[in-house]
């Protein structure tokens, strides 16, 4: 594995917790390069970028993208995101 698009539903903060501790589990387990993505930003309940980073405990690190995976453009610049950070991280 070379990276991890690491997957948020924006519209549903009750999963927030969960998340975190997903995120902190699969990072003590493996040391690859990470990108969050907020899904369900065209949503109006969707929570903040800032929201959701103060719940995951996101290090500045760590990225996060809004998505909206309905958009293929969107989803386009979460994959480049990624690409860039693993190219990043291997290559200083």
């Amino acid at each position: 594995m070379q990276g991890l698009l690491f997957l948020i539903d924006a519209a549903n903060p009750a999963d927030l917790n969960l998340s975190r501790e997903m995120l902190n589990y699969f990072q003590q387990r493996h040391q690859v390069p990470i990108v969050v993505c907020a899904n369900k930003q065209d949503l109006p309940e969707a929570q903040s970028l800032e929201v959701i980073s103060a719940a995951l405990q996101l290090p500045e690190t760590i990225p996060i993208l809004p998505l909206c995976s309905l958009q293929k453009a969107s989803a386009i610049q979460a994959i480049r995101a990624l690409i860039e950070k693993i190219q990043s991280e291997r290559h200083p």
